[in-house]
């Protein structure tokens, strides 16, 4: 895959997540709490768990001891929403875009 197919399918890694989150979020006010742990819900969130499996496939992302870098920018760093800051062996760089998360994978590869 070269650059742009790597930064278009992060694109769309993270347009289903949001869009799996908008729905639960939206569904919430009606059935509580539990909305996460619905049939429906449990469903996609699998579907989208198998997506990042493939996605790190792809791109070359294999994790380590702990999560891959693709994981850690999806559920600790909330798609760069939180801005957090990763280390790559001396280089330290705040994460906030897929062109961010990507540096971190490609670098590992090196």
């Amino acid at each position: 895959m070269n650059q742009n197919e790597k930064l278009a399918l992060l694109k769309r890694l993270q347009n289903s997540y949001d869009a799996i989150d908008a729905l639960s979020a939206a569904l919430k006010p009606m059935f509580g709490d539990d909305v996460g742990f619905g049939g429906l819900f449990t469903a996609m969130w699998r579907q989208y768990d198998f997506a990042l499996d493939m996605a790190e496939k792809l791109l070359g992302d294999e994790p380590g001891p702990g999560q891959s870098w693709l994981r850690w920018h999806v559920w600790e760093n909330d798609w760069g929403r939180k801005g957090l800051e990763c280390q790559v062996g001396k280089t330290k760089r705040t994460v906030k875009t897929a062109g961010d998360i990507l540096w971190a994978i490609e670098k590992m590869e090196e």
